[in-house]
């Protein structure tokens, strides 16, 4: 009885021992199982290198070496300066003063494009700023012909040339020739002497006027135009009228000659009617395309100088209104103000 006990006994715990074998072999089979199962599924980051390398993207930039680099910002400052505008500057990415000195550039040239100092003002540069300022005063002043503006420049010199040039542009009149002399500029000092003898030798038909011209061209305009309004005068006094008759009686006396003398002759006096009636549509009735052009040119100048002599002398902003060059006219009203 005993004997079959310890039998029994010895039965069961070698039951347990290998129920315990088998669920320990079970485990380690699950174990086995799921290891391998998660070595074949790709992680998140694997199945984005893989979508990557099948897409043909890369999203690891490699390092650029130092001449990449300057390579890269001097092509993307070529084109910020192309466009013309600061924002494009923005591209330049690894030189930092680069891209502010693209940005100061881009500021300085739309300023003096613009004429806006209020540009000027963004500068950062002390002497790009100062210069910027002088350089928007001056082509202000010139396009408007206002010397009050050229006193804003802080330069000088520049200062200096922008009182000349505007100077020069209210002494182009045969009485005015002695103010030339207060201009210091040699250009313009040389310019203004020839054109007040240019006006000298067509208000009083004398040719030693033109022979004191130095620029050729003008001097030959001069002693051009001059001899064509003595030939109205004395154009032949067997067959033109007699000196001493007003222009609207030689206009009728060439109704008396034929054919191309008598267009010439018509042309002539339309020439000089303009300037004594102050009428430019009597340079429209003149037949000679080259005479009609020449008397629109040369007789439009000197009317619009008579103009701007009788405002300036009588302060008349109606003569002023009369000048036909839009910024010759606003300077004399401004002159006048």
């Amino acid at each position: 009885m005993r004997k079959k006990s310890r039998i029994n006994q010895k039965g069961g715990i070698l039951s347990w021992i290998i129920f315990f074998i088998v669920i320990m072999m079970i485990f380690g089979v699950l174990l086995f199982l799921q290891s391998h199962s998660q070595k074949n599924i790709p992680s998140e980051k694997q199945t984005t290198s893989e979508s990557e390398k099948k897409d043909g993207k890369k999203f690891a930039t490699p390092e650029l070496t130092e001449e990449e680099k300057r390579e890269r910002d001097n092509v993307r400052l070529n084109e910020a300066l192309r466009q013309g505008t600061p924002e494009a500057c923005e591209t330049i990415e690894f030189d930092s003063e680069l891209k502010q000195n693209c940005i100061e550039n881009t500021w300085f040239a739309l300023a003096i494009k613009e004429e806006n100092e209020n540009t000027c003002a963004i500068l950062k540069n002390t002497t790009q700023h100062e210069t910027c300022f002088n350089q928007v005063y001056y082509n202000r002043a010139i396009s408007e012909i206002d010397m009050g503006i050229c006193q804003k420049i802080m330069e000088p010199a520049l200062r200096q040339n922008c009182t000349d040039r505007i100077g020069a542009m209210f002494t182009y009149t045969p009485k005015n020739k002695t103010r030339c002399e207060s201009i210091q500029d040699s250009i313009l000092k040389k310019g203004c002497l020839d054109n007040t003898s240019f006006s000298s030798g067509i208000e009083t038909l004398n040719s030693k006027f033109c022979d004191e011209i130095t620029n050729s061209a003008l001097k030959e305009n001069c002693n051009q135009t001059v001899t064509q309004n003595i030939k109205v005068t004395e154009f032949d006094k067997e067959q033109m009228p007699q000196v001493g008759k007003s222009s609207p009686e030689l206009l009728n006396d060439c109704e008396s000659l034929e054919g191309e003398e008598k267009k010439n002759c018509r042309d002539e006096v339309n020439f000089d009617l303009t300037l004594e009636k102050k009428d430019l549509n009597y340079c429209g009735t003149i037949q000679n395309d080259q005479k009609r052009s020449e008397c629109l040119q040369v007789q439009g100048e000197n009317l619009n100088r008579f103009y701007l002599k009788q405002a300036i002398a009588k302060k008349d902003i109606a003569s002023c209104e009369k000048i036909t060059t839009l910024s010759l006219k606003n300077s004399c009203i401004n002159h006048l103000q």
